[in-house]
């Protein structure tokens, strides 16, 4: 990560996921309110737009978890 694409990757990684995590959380905020229901915060967020049994997995962990593998690969080999 010493050079101007490792940065770039990882910053806009951090920018996306932030950008995720932001807005479902205030759509989780927002739709607690609605109800009257305690607002519940987590790390997590399922993928509502997925179809199937496919709605229950915890996709946006498996992908931070690649992401951050294929990171770590490309940052050691250079």
């Amino acid at each position: 990560m010493g050079n101007f694409p490792g940065h770039a990757l990882t910053g806009s990684f951090f920018i996306i996921f932030g950008l995720w995590w932001t807005i479902h959380m205030f759509h989780r905020f927002y739709i607690a309110k609605a109800r009257n229901s305690k607002f519940r915060s987590s790390a997590i967020f399922y993928c509502p737009f997925l179809c199937g049994r496919l709605k229950e997995w915890p996709i946006e962990a498996y992908f931070k978890l690649i992401c951050v593998s294929v990171g770590f690969y490309f940052d050691i080999k250079t």
